[in-house]
């Protein structure tokens, strides 16, 4: 993985919302949405249909606001566009879409153990 990718996850187990933060060494991007329990879902299903080719774009909800995302591909780099419901709310990043996912995935795997360690089993 490279090594400037980096990835934080809050899940809010009382309220349901969730954050991914996502860095490199140039751009931070941040993935809000409330009804956890659906939106993480469709995030992974969505960044592995990407990976997979079997789509090029998809839009994702962001659930208890007007925010929306779009993701991309763009040969290797998944793009994403975040529109949001404030003034000149449209913010664009891009990433290397295999990278991108291994600091998902390390970050949620470290998530889980961590859960397993305080015994709340998932």
């Amino acid at each position: 993985m490279n090594s400037n990718y980096k990835c934080f996850i809050d899940i809010r187990f009382s309220g349901g919302d969730i954050q991914f933060d996502f860095s490199s060494d140039t751009q931070l991007f941040s993935f809000k949405s409330g009804i956890g329990f659906v939106a993480i879902p469709h995030f992974f299903s969505t960044l592995s249909s990407l990976y997979k080719g079997e789509i090029s774009e998809a839009k994702l909800d962001c659930h208890g606001n007007f925010d929306y995302y779009i993701f991309s591909i763009d040969g290797t780099n998944l793009v994403i566009e975040h529109i949001s419901h404030y003034p000149d709310g449209k913010f664009k990043y891009q990433f290397k879409l295999k990278e991108y996912i291994e600091a998902i995935d390390t970050e949620f795997q470290n998530i889980c153990n961590n859960l397993k360690r305080k015994e709340y089993y998932l």
